[in-house]
């Protein structure tokens, strides 16, 4: 009898030495989900490189003198722009716990550009010309794909992310020969005639630009980031040049064109929001 008193006392007491280690180990962790998804959004000021135009006029009449004028252009960039974009995060395990794998993908408006003609006679005289005789605008806008690594801490975030952007340059360019002459104050009817008309060229070029992002986020709550970032797309130098309109013998000379997307720097501010219970 004693025998059963003492075994039923040691079950009893297993029994609330099991309920009391149970009761100390909380609420059951919640697993980690395998896929984060999140939305963000950016406003941004952008840096394209543009070389613009460079025209030779060979034996225009500038105030009644024959002489060599060189067109050029002044830059007047209007780099404010924004993108909207959204992916995934998935949290790593092991010695990489404190790193998430993104993937996401964006469209951008990357900002405007107008290129303002400048002439410069060979004798120091600079000429003010009209938008409509020389000209271009460009505006670019684009889709863009990224993957990279997030090193995320409990108050901020660094990202380096790398992918490709289809950019989309829009352009308008014009010159009119005849408009550049009267300008330089030759009479109409002369060298001119023979070079009358508008050259109106509006292309779209679309190229697909290798592009990193490097930057970082602010935890304002569990869902949501302030970000900062710098992105750089690795494109090409965007010029035209035509070397010799010569008034003289009436011709137009070789255009030498490099139409193409331009590289294009980027400082980008916004908001991240990811999908977190």
């Amino acid at each position: 009898m004693k025998t059963k008193i003492l075994l039923a006392v040691a079950i009893s007491a297993c029994s609330a030495s099991t309920l009391l280690h149970a009761g100390g180990m909380g609420a059951p962790k919640k697993p980690t989900p395998f896929l984060i998804p999140f939305l963000a959004g950016e406003g941004m000021y952008t840096w394209p490189q543009v070389d613009g135009y460079n025209i030779d006029l060979l034996n225009a009449t500038v105030q009644g003198q024959t002489q060599d004028v060189r067109i050029t252009s002044s830059k007047e960039n209007q780099g404010w722009g924004g993108r909207l974009a959204g992916g995934f995060l998935h949290p790593m395990s092991g010695r990489f716990q404190s790193f998430l794998g993104s993937i996401e993908a964006g469209w951008g408006y990357y900002g405007k550009m107008d290129l303002n003609p400048i002439a410069n006679a060979g004798n120091g005289t600079t000429v003010a010309i009209s938008t409509r005789d020389a000209g271009m605008s460009m505006k670019q806008y684009g889709v863009d794909l990224l993957a990279g690594l997030v090193y995320d801490q409990p108050q901020y975030d660094v990202f380096f992310k790398v992918g490709a952007l289809v950019q989309n340059l829009q352009l308008k360019m014009n010159i009119n020969p005849q408009g550049l002459e009267r300008t330089a104050g030759a009479p109409i009817g002369r060298a001119a005639t023979r070079l009358n008309g508008n050259y109106n060229v509006h292309p779209t070029v679309v190229n697909v630009l290798p592009m990193l992002r490097l930057g970082g986020g602010y935890h304002i709550s569990k869902n949501w980031l302030a970000t900062a970032s710098w992105m750089h797309a690795f494109g090409s130098t965007l010029k035209i040049d035509m070397p010799d309109v010569n008034f003289s013998s009436r011709t137009v000379g070789n255009l030498a064109a490099q139409i193409a997307s331009p590289s294009l720097d980027a400082v980008m501010f916004g908001f991240e929001y990811r999908f977190v219970s």
